[in-house]
């Protein structure tokens, strides 16, 4: 709105304190807004590690389920094969099985490292 359009001195500085107290007014309502966006990116955060406390502990429950049932299994294995158990074998055992799905996991993880470089040298050759 151009000021020759206000006819005197009045109704432009009315003009003009209406305009400033609506530019006050946009501003604090953009700062609440960003106060609030704050407050609840805050929340989403607290939120989010509190999730992740929760899927850590499910997942340690879950790690502890699974060596007892292995643990079971192992006994069980034992005693149908008559054998006598004892600690030391079912630490050697254990030691077999972890060893034996490291080396198991290197080769897998080696390969698929390979044939994603093998991959990346076909694509480059195209």
């Amino acid at each position: 709105m151009a000021m020759t359009i206000l006819k005197n001195g009045r109704t432009r500085l009315a003009f003009q304190f209406g305009r400033a107290s609506a530019l006050r007014s946009a501003n604090d309502v953009i700062d609440q807004l960003q106060a609030q966006l704050d407050a609840e990116r805050k929340q989403h955060a607290f939120d989010v590690a509190e999730s992740e406390k929760q899927i850590a502990i499910l997942l340690r429950d879950l790690m502890q389920a699974k060596y007892e049932i292995a643990q079971r299994n192992l006994v069980e294995t034992f005693s149908k094969n008559g054998e006598s158990i004892n600690k030391t074998a079912l630490a050697q055992h254990a030691a077999d099985q972890t060893r034996h799905r490291g080396r198991n996991r290197r080769h897998r993880d080696s390969m698929s490292r390979r044939r994603s470089s093998i991959s990346i040298q076909n694509w480059k050759q195209e």
